[in-house]
């Protein structure tokens, strides 16, 4: 009997209201005739899902706003999205033999747009007002997790004092961004409402959660100055379908986020163009808590779900091949990469055949929750598994949550035993950051194994980035083993931008390089 056709069939189904809808965007004007060609324009418009509600990159919490205003602000060292870093404000830095500190050299030629010295009392400023918990700041938890605070050597070094000898620590600094000292003390968090910086764009006016106009900084340092564009306005669009009929009508000229049903209706379209990225994170299914009584406990029991979870399909049929089934949370051209794992195989007579070892021969109940909206096609995602599931026995009591209370519930650990989480490893990018959040100590409490604790440890003493890769090799390898999570797919940002837009590249972190952008001409 073929199951696994009317499966597809029912996958299928859940997305053609979708697809019928992207097909009647192209057909009401998307195929209507491009506007690309002519002389080339500089003022460039982008509507995302959600603007800030403060020029403060510490105050916006919204990953969409947060791609807006890294444009503002500078880091000390820039990721290179392979798990590596790049020199910006820090041309050198290096820990300490005892991996207690890390120590930073600074360029000498970095000012701030109101005037103040981008030096090392700045950067220890930064460090200080993230970590001071009465200012809540975003990067609040990333950074505290890493470091205790700053002291300054001189005026072109400083010092930043590590927590548990964590050679992983610099995966925080990608949420360093540095601020004017005078300026920020006298304005508050919320600098005012104006947000200052040192990057390549400064900030002409700012609506908030409206619209925030960018223009280039005329003294910005860099080697990427914004030389094609003089003016980029983000428009706050909430609503997908709003996102595209501005894409549509000319009033963006690129928009994110979209869902894959009207992304991929773009391919047809003379007016825009679909461009993807994969994204620094990986959708996965939690598999319960260590502390929870659930059939989840038994470890045949989660190999079981993983077998009966066809990820090929999803990525297939719903998410339209834009993105690929993980065996590790590792992306492919990382050097920290293990090439000998694969992705874990969909064998739904192998799951019944584990449930009946574990003492569940004609399956169990479970509850399940996820979230609506948090990515691509997430709802549609979680109906599949639901189904996928009852094939194999298992009963699934489904909640879709709003992403405030999803996130509400994982945090306090009030979370169904089945939870639909995207893990992130961006913006860092540095992959062997997310293994701490598998350890017995972990507020995830998905794993208790002392064994898989003294090899986090170990790794995150190690300094050596040959040693470190290997043994982020053998944990990844683990990892899939103990199947504390099923991994479904690294999760895709999709975007739509007009024909005439060059050079516009996304990022694993949601950013891009304004500087490479130009339109027509």
């Amino acid at each position: 009997m073929n199951t696994s056709g009317r499966r597809a069939g029912r996958i299928a189904a859940a997305v053609l209201s979708g697809v019928a809808a992207a097909a009647l965007l192209v057909g009401c004007g998307m195929n209507g005739g491009g506007t690309g060609g002519g002389e080339a324009r500089t003022e460039l418009n982008i509507g995302i899902g959600q603007l800030a509600s403060s020029a403060d990159i510490q105050v916006d919490t919204a990953s969409t706003s947060r791609a807006a205003l890294t444009h503002v602000y500078d880091r000390l060292v820039e990721p290179d999205f392979k798990g590596g870093w790049l020199p910006s404000v820090a041309t050198k830095w290096e820990f300490n033999d005892e991996v207690t500190e890390l120590t930073f050299t600074l360029r000498d030629d970095v000012t701030f747009t109101n005037g103040e010295k981008l030096d090392a009392a700045a950067v220890k400023y930064s460090v200080d007002r993230i970590l001071n918990p009465e200012n809540k700041a975003y990067a609040l938890g990333t950074l505290s997790a890493k470091f205790s605070g700053a002291e300054v050597i001189d005026e072109t070094r400083v010092k930043l004092l590590v927590k548990n000898n964590d050679a992983t620590a610099m995966s925080a600094l990608a949420q360093l961004y540095l601020v004017p000292p005078k300026y920020s003390e006298k304005t508050g968090m919320g600098m005012g409402g104006k947000g200052i910086g040192s990057g390549p764009m400064m900030i002409e006016s700012f609506a908030p959660n409206d619209r925030l106009t960018l223009v280039p900084n005329p003294d910005y340092w860099g080697d990427k100055p914004v030389k094609n564009l003089e003016r980029v306005t983000f428009l706050s669009i909430e609503d997908e379908a709003a996102r595209s009929s501005a894409l549509d009508s000319g009033r963006a000229d690129i928009v994110f986020p979209m869902s894959p049903d009207i992304w991929s209706g773009l391919k047809r379209s003379q007016r825009a163009k679909p461009v993807s990225s994969l994204m620094g994170q990986y959708q996965n299914l939690f598999l319960g808590k260590y502390d929870q009584d659930s059939p989840l406990k038994d470890q045949r029991v989660r190999q079981a779900v993983n077998y009966a979870i066809d990820k090929q399909l999803i990525v297939d049929s719903i998410l339209l091949g834009t993105t690929e089934v993980p065996s590790q949370m590792v992306p492919r051209d990382s050097p920290l990469y293990n090439p000998d794992l694969e992705p874990w195989p969909y064998d739904p007579g192998k799951a019944k055949q584990l449930l009946a070892e574990a003492g569940y021969p004609d399956g169990f109940s479970i509850d399940m929750e996820s979230t609506v909206g948090r990515t691509p096609a997430d709802r549609e995602v979680a109906s599949a598994i639901v189904d996928m599931l009852g094939e194999v026995g298992i009963e699934v009591n489904w909640t879709p949550l709003p992403a405030t209370e999803w996130l509400q519930k994982f945090v306090n650990g009030t979370g169904a035993p089945l939870f639909m989480l995207n893990t992130s490893v961006e913006p860092s990018m540095m992959s062997e950051a997310h293994f701490s959040q598998w350890t017995s100590t972990s507020f995830t409490r998905v794993m208790a194994d002392p064994e898989f604790d003294r090899l986090v440890a170990d790794m995150n003493a190690t300094v050596d980035e040959g040693a470190r890769a290997k043994k982020v090799q053998d944990l990844s390898a683990v990892m899939l083993e103990k199947q504390p999570v099923a991994m479904l797919y690294q999760v895709p940002m999709l975007y739509g931008a007009a024909q005439e837009i060059q050079g516009f590249e996304g990022r694993p972190d949601m950013s891009f390089d304004l500087s490479s952008i130009s339109i027509g001409g």
